[in-house]
């Protein structure tokens, strides 16, 4: 019993292991074909729901009708 419960264990920890040595090799290929997709500063999200605000208020024709809108 104890030896079935340390040999899982190890088992455990190998594949843990195996899959976080994947991830870093996998990572590691994308930054240098520069694949990978940085994520937006708080900054640039800011800008962008800005944008999208203002654009529907260019669009706001001032009735009370449905608007378009802008996404």
């Amino acid at each position: 019993m104890t030896i079935c419960l340390l040999l899982g264990v190890l088992l455990g920890a190998l594949g843990a292991l195996c899959c976080y040595r994947l991830g870093l090799s996998e990572g590691s290929r994308l930054a240098r074909e520069g694949k990978l997709e940085k994520a937006p500063s708080s900054e640039e999200k800011e800008k962008g729901r800005l944008g999208r605000i203002l654009r529907n208020i260019d669009r706001y024709d001032g009735t009370s009708r449905r608007q378009e809108r802008v996404e």
